[in-house]
């Protein structure tokens, strides 16, 4: 199944028809709403294991917020970089755009998106 991001904008995304109002991650059979972070505003790999583990996914694209708040830990590079997953850390709004790209092309692409700061 592939997931098609109709729109974003602050505090908001609509995946698939549905909107969204929390964090979410768009893997390629599901999509888990209310994605919450150890740390707030700082993706650590704990953060994606329970996710990306059970899935074959090639490209991860974060969606960072609307203005890029969100910090990434050297630990999810490390865990990435074990799985062989190639990372994109972006601007949600250009995370987005990204993601939608990569899932036309066929990729085994998820998405975890920050949807303010």
């Amino acid at each position: 199944m592939h997931h098609r991001i109709e729109a974003y904008r602050f505090g908001m995304i609509s995946v698939d028809e549905f909107t969204h109002e929390n964090d979410l991650i768009v893997l390629p059979e599901s999509v888990v709403e209310n994605w919450h972070r150890k740390k707030g505003h700082h993706l650590v790999a704990a953060d994606l294991q329970p996710y990306l583990d059970s899935e074959d996914i090639q490209e991860l694209i974060v969606g960072t917020g609307k203005f890029g708040g969100m910090k990434i830990d050297d630990d999810v590079l490390v865990y990435l970089d074990k799985h062989a997953i190639v990372m994109h850390a972006l601007p949600t709004t250009e995370a987005v755009e990204l993601y939608n790209k990569k899932e036309l092309q066929n990729i085994n692409v998820a998405g975890a998106f920050h949807l303010t700061c």
